[in-house]
């Protein structure tokens, strides 16, 4: 069976989280215990910058880039381009590893193509933008010296994770 999401977040520690609402910021505002949020967090974020909750300006931005700051990944796929974006703050050995794990989950889920794109895009002040496919990523051929060799013998926690949520899909 293919599991195909548009969106995800990875959480610091690696778990695939696939995003059910249509967009990132309903998925926190739905689950903000997931995200280390409060409601009455997010309320206060909206109603400092004046902007109705849910909405995509300034408290949008405010609240992604905090997360994305904490360890998280944002990931969304383009289809048009047959690729996903997947921002981080800054590319280091944990979030390679964050970003093999769940390129693998979602080729093994039928959620993507090893042939699709993938733009890794840092948001921290140094920057930068790493680009490949996923098949790069898996095969090591983009960051494989940092990546944590145990990868390539054992599943990793997101792997369990994802695969817990989907059976409780069906």
């Amino acid at each position: 069976m293919s599991i195909k999401y548009d969106a995800y977040f990875v959480s610091p520690y690696g778990d695939v989280i696939p995003i059910s609402t249509d967009r990132h910021i309903h998925e926190i505002m739905a689950y903000p215990e997931k995200f280390g949020l409060t409601t009455k967090e997010i309320e206060a974020i909206y109603k400092k910058h004046k902007e109705p909750m849910g909405t995509e300006g300034n408290a949008r931005e405010e609240i992604m880039a905090d997360l994305i700051k904490q360890g998280w990944g944002r990931v969304r796929y383009i289809s048009k381009n047959d690729a996903f974006i997947y921002q981080i703050f800054i590319l280091n050995k944990r979030q390679k590893e964050n970003i093999y794990d769940w390129a693998k989950l979602v080729i093994k889920n039928g959620g993507a193509s090893k042939y699709a794109g993938i733009s890794i895009f840092e948001i921290s002040p140094r920057g930068g933008i790493t680009q490949g496919t996923l098949d790069d990523v898996v095969r090591y051929k983009i960051f494989e010296d940092d990546v944590n060799e145990s990868r390539k013998i054992r599943p990793s926690k997101a792997m369990v994770f994802i695969e817990d949520y989907i059976a409780r899909k069906k």
